[in-house]
């Protein structure tokens, strides 16, 4: 019973709000991997990635938002010397804070979440892991239309990995992005 009431509090709460509701979209980033000296040497640290994230606003200062991320392949030399290629793909869960400007058409926004990291290392060695993951973000978004928004930003995935060799690294995934939404 309780349950239901907050439920209906909330649902009461984002009628009223100027912009609440939920919202999905898509977009690509430029992914940058820190492996923690892990590999001797990364020969292309930055790979694009393809994000695909949906979500709702409580009102216009506060929104909650899930968030998938694929397609980040890193090449390098392993400290045997074999070449190697790691594939990471991350699945989040995320609180934002919004601020608006210029009658709600800027948007800036701080994100802080927590995720999945799914990684695969093919080549020379082999190692498949997955890991919990911190999520710290910033970003600015542009209200094209009342409906449809164009968001840049930055989001910082911390993550620590056990291999085994019984070696622990702190790793780390940051996403450029630029993302198209759209919000019912």
């Amino acid at each position: 019973m309780h349950k239901l009431f907050v439920i209906m509090m909330l649902a009461a709460v984002s009628l009223w709000a100027e912009r609440a509701g939920p919202y999905v979209g898509a977009g690509v980033a430029l992914a940058n991997y820190n492996d923690d000296n892990r590999l001797e040497s990364i020969s292309k640290n930055s790979q694009e990635a393809l994000r695909i994230y949906g979500g709702a606003y409580i009102n216009e200062n506060f929104s909650v938002e899930v968030d998938y991320a694929t397609l980040m392949k890193f090449k390098g030399v392993s400290k045997t010397g074999g070449s190697v290629e790691n594939e990471f793909s991350l699945f989040s869960v995320a609180a934002l804070a919004h601020y608006t400007v210029a009658d709600n058409t800027v948007d800036f926004y701080a994100k802080f979440g927590a995720g999945q990291i799914f990684w695969k290392e093919s080549g020379s060695e082999s190692h498949e892991n997955d890991a919990a993951a911190l999520l710290f973000g910033v970003g600015m978004g542009y209200r094209l239309m009342e409906a449809l928004t164009l968001n840049f930003g930055y989001d910082y995935f911390t993550f620590g990995m056990d291999l085994p060799d019984e070696q622990s690294y702190d790793m780390a995934l940051g996403l450029t992005y630029m993302k198209i939404e759209v919000q019912f």
